[in-house]
């Protein structure tokens, strides 16, 4: 018998306000735009509908939360990179991110997803030492 995990979406957040109390434990997936975050989380999931993927970067503009159960969340955040959003957006979406890394007490887990059609830039490298300076537990694909 397979084990599957119920999975829930609880909330978008455009705001660390919004999200869910801090506590419990939190996963949070990150990388570039168009990377296969929302496709992995779908895959994992066995879920094609849990998390919309698109062919266009950037469709992901908040930090979209779902809920494996009172204690256990995933965070599908926003991608940064060569999405075609503007400039004011882009400096929302980084504020956004940086503030949820930086406050979040739950976040304990970050999986760091990496398009291997695609060369490691200078940013790769630093959001890399910054997840290894917070000791999150950390997964690179």
């Amino acid at each position: 018998m397979n084990a599957y995990f119920y999975i829930k979406f609880l909330l978008s957040a455009n705001n660390i306000s919004d999200l869910p109390q801090d506590n419990g434990c939190e996963i949070a997936i990150f990388g570039r735009s168009n990377a296969g975050k929302s496709k992995a989380l779908n895959i994992l999931f066995k879920n094609n509908k849990l998390s919309k993927s698109s062919k266009i970067p950037g469709k992901t503009m908040f930090l979209n939360v779902f809920k494996l159960n009172n204690k256990l969340r995933i965070i599908d955040l926003p991608g940064f990179g060569y999405a075609n959003v503007s400039k004011k957006n882009k400096l929302n979406i980084a504020c956004l991110i940086k503030q949820y890394f930086r406050l979040r007490q739950s976040l304990k887990i970050l999986i760091f997803l990496e398009d291997i059609r695609r060369s490691i830039l200078d940013f790769d490298e630093k959001i890399i030492h910054l997840i290894l300076k917070k000791k999150f537990l950390f997964c690179f694909y």
